[in-house]
Protein backbone atom coordinates (compact mmCIF):
# COMPACT_ATOMS: atom_id res chain seq x y z
CA UNK A 1 0.00 0.00 0.00
CA UNK A 2 2.84 2.32 0.91
CA UNK A 3 4.33 1.91 -2.28
CA UNK A 4 1.15 2.79 -4.25
CA UNK A 5 0.71 5.87 -2.25
CA UNK A 6 4.19 6.80 -2.61
CA UNK A 7 4.06 6.24 -6.88
CA UNK A 8 1.19 8.28 -6.85
CA UNK A 9 2.27 10.98 -4.70
CA UNK A 10 5.47 10.80 -7.37
CA UNK A 11 3.62 11.77 -9.71
CA UNK A 12 1.35 14.44 -8.26
CA UNK A 13 4.67 16.21 -7.75
CA UNK A 14 5.83 15.65 -11.25
CA UNK A 15 2.54 17.30 -12.28
CA UNK A 16 2.16 20.13 -9.93
CA UNK A 17 0.89 23.32 -11.59
CA UNK A 18 2.54 26.70 -10.86
CA UNK A 19 -0.17 28.57 -10.15
CA UNK A 20 -3.13 28.56 -8.02
CA UNK A 21 -5.38 24.95 -8.66
CA UNK A 22 -8.96 24.97 -7.82
CA UNK A 23 -10.64 21.74 -6.99
CA UNK A 24 -11.94 20.43 -9.95
CA UNK A 25 -8.59 20.84 -11.51
CA UNK A 26 -7.56 19.16 -8.61
CA UNK A 27 -9.69 16.29 -9.18
CA UNK A 28 -9.09 16.30 -12.78
CA UNK A 29 -5.09 15.87 -12.09
CA UNK A 30 -5.57 13.02 -9.60
CA UNK A 31 -7.56 11.20 -11.99
CA UNK A 32 -4.93 11.10 -14.61
CA UNK A 33 -2.08 10.67 -12.18
CA UNK A 34 -3.73 7.06 -10.91
CA UNK A 35 -4.26 6.63 -14.41
CA UNK A 36 -0.75 7.13 -15.31
CA UNK A 37 0.18 5.05 -12.06
CA UNK A 38 -1.96 1.87 -13.22
CA UNK A 39 -0.54 2.75 -17.08
CA UNK A 40 3.10 2.78 -16.21
CA UNK A 41 3.50 0.78 -12.51
CA UNK A 42 1.22 -1.10 -12.80
CA UNK A 43 3.17 -4.33 -13.09
CA UNK A 44 4.78 -3.65 -10.16
CA UNK A 45 2.05 -3.10 -7.79
CA UNK A 46 0.37 -5.78 -9.16
CA UNK A 47 3.59 -8.12 -8.42
CA UNK A 48 3.66 -6.51 -4.76
CA UNK A 49 -0.83 -7.98 -4.77
CA UNK A 50 0.32 -11.45 -5.89
CA UNK A 51 3.49 -12.31 -4.13
CA UNK A 52 2.28 -11.77 -0.97
CA UNK A 53 3.19 -15.41 0.55
CA UNK A 54 7.22 -15.25 -0.89
CA UNK A 55 7.38 -12.14 0.72
CA UNK A 56 5.86 -13.55 4.07
CA UNK A 57 7.80 -16.59 4.03
CA UNK A 58 10.91 -14.86 3.58
CA UNK A 59 10.01 -12.75 6.54
CA UNK A 60 9.64 -16.18 8.85
CA UNK A 61 13.07 -16.93 7.81
CA UNK A 62 14.62 -14.01 8.23
CA UNK A 63 12.66 -14.14 11.92
CA UNK A 64 11.39 -10.92 11.38
CA UNK A 65 14.14 -9.18 10.11
CA UNK A 66 14.54 -7.51 6.87
CA UNK A 67 14.29 -8.81 3.99
CA UNK A 68 15.11 -7.62 0.18
CA UNK A 69 10.83 -6.83 -0.24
Amino acid sequence: METAWRELRARLNETVPTGREGRAAFLGRLRRAVAWVNDHRGDLLMDLCTNQKVRARDVVVAKGGRTKH
